[in-house]
């Protein structure tokens, strides 16, 4: 078996406004011990990216010096390996993106197109929509993950709407007489054509109507006493203080309020209605810019393409399905999901133990979450949390922790 280098990594961050700030974010903390920078207590740090977007590639570093891992790769298209160069038909580039995200508050609601959606999109406006790729996406909790990912049950939109009248103002009496309708009949079809007119009626309302009916509902939940909230009223009002009177608060309706906790996973398909709403995560995706939003973001809105995309089969079939991981081997933990481009795994180490990486079928990167490591192949550096690999093909990883537990994750190409 071949012997490998790894090549430590620098990252980048990203200072988007819905991140957490300073030392409380594990993004910001995971790049200042990367970068060897100091957290500014007023900056939002939002996302730690691993990999080369054009964005934010990282750097590898070399003895003499840094380069972009794009530029890594060009030196020698053989580091990639024949498993990604045969998925990329040889582009020298990697197929995913490994992030941390650190959630102070909502992400905007939003969905990713399919590959032959994004194509279309990418050729019709390439100046919103940058490639051709589609962006299927796994988050993986860190600490307590709040998200919207899918549908509620029909059932639930129908008793949200007859709850909630300035909602059920927005969509009008006759859709929600269709949907009890429909769903009394187990009419599939009938309850996915009613929920994407649903849809359509409460993100296209015109903004002023919104925030009237946005204050009486406000008002509504306000009449009851405060340890009668529900958890869904407790998030309303949250969300309503975030982003005052926006139409996604009446979205929030319909979208399935999920509720991870450490180490559980959700994968989130293409045309997926989702957003994350607070926590931290682990988030592997296909690399791609391609997002389509619809509200809780003073971002780009395309919301007619949202409502045309979105997947309302929804009656009788089973939602994303929150998941663990499975151990492949002691305290080696992967996820299982439907697509070749990443695949995650979770390494977990108690004190003062040794572990050998499985030997990987790809390229992948590597990161320190918590703890401290070395490795007994290459030196006997001690490595900190924040440390970053890029670890060759066929590589044999042998590493061992010390007086800490360890915590790390490894994203590399799915197996076919």
């Amino acid at each position: 078996m071949k012997k490998h280098n790894f090549y430590p990594l620098f990252c980048k961050i990203q200072q988007y406004a819905w991140g957490k700030f300073g030392t409380n974010s594990i993004a910001g903390k995971l790049w200042s011990s990367n970068q060897d920078k100091i957290l500014d207590s007023n900056t939002p740090y939002a996302e730690f990216w691993v990999g080369d977007h054009p964005n934010g590639p990282s750097e590898v570093g070399l003895k003499s010096k840094k380069v972009t891992i794009p530029e890594f790769f060009s030196q020698d298209l053989s580091l990639l390996g024949p498993s990604i160069l045969n998925f990329t038909n040889n582009e020298p580039r990697l197929p995913f993106l490994l992030k941390v995200l650190s959630i102070n508050k909502s992400l905007s609601i939003q969905s990713h197109p399919d590959k032959k959606l994004a194509k279309r999109l990418h050729s019709q406006r390439p100046e919103i929509y940058k490639d051709p790729n589609h962006k299927p996406e796994l988050a993986i909790a860190l600490t307590y993950l709040e998200a919207f990912v899918g549908f509620r049950d029909p059932l639930e939109i129908y008793n949200n709407l007859m709850n909630y009248q300035p909602c059920k103002d927005l969509v009008g009496v006759e859709l929600v007489n269709n949907l009890k309708k429909q769903i009394s009949n187990k009419d599939g079809k009938a309850v996915a054509k009613t929920l994407k007119e649903i849809f359509k009626a409460i993100s296209t309302a015109k903004a002023d109507i919104v925030s009237t009916k946005a204050d009486e509902l406000i008002e509504l939940i306000h009449n009851k006493s405060e340890n009668e909230f529900t958890s869904d009223e407790k998030l309303i009002l949250r969300l309503n203080k975030q982003f005052p009177g926006d139409v996604g608060i009446f979205l929030s309706f319909l979208m399935k309020y999920r509720h991870l906790k450490p180490n559980q996973a959700i994968f989130i398909g293409p045309n997926t209605a989702h957003n994350y709403l607070a926590g931290e995560i682990i988030e592997c995706m296909a690399t791609s810019d391609n997002v389509i939003r619809a509200g809780l973001t003073p971002k780009y809105k395309d919301v007619e393409q949202l409502i045309e995309m979105l997947d309302y089969d929804i009656l009788g079939k089973p939602s994303n399905q929150i998941m663990d991981g499975v151990e492949i081997e002691k305290g080696i933990f992967q996820y299982k999901i439907p697509v070749q481009d990443f695949l995650v795994q979770i390494i977990h180490m108690g004190k003062n133990q040794t572990l050998q990486l499985p030997t990987s079928h790809s390229s992948s990167v590597f990161l320190l979450l918590n703890g401290t490591i070395s490795n007994k192949d290459q030196d006997q550096q001690k490595y900190s949390s924040g440390t970053v690999w890029f670890i060759p093909q066929d590589s044999e990883i042998n590493i061992s922790s010390h007086d800490q537990t360890v915590l790390a994750v490894q994203a590399m190409l799915g197996k076919n």
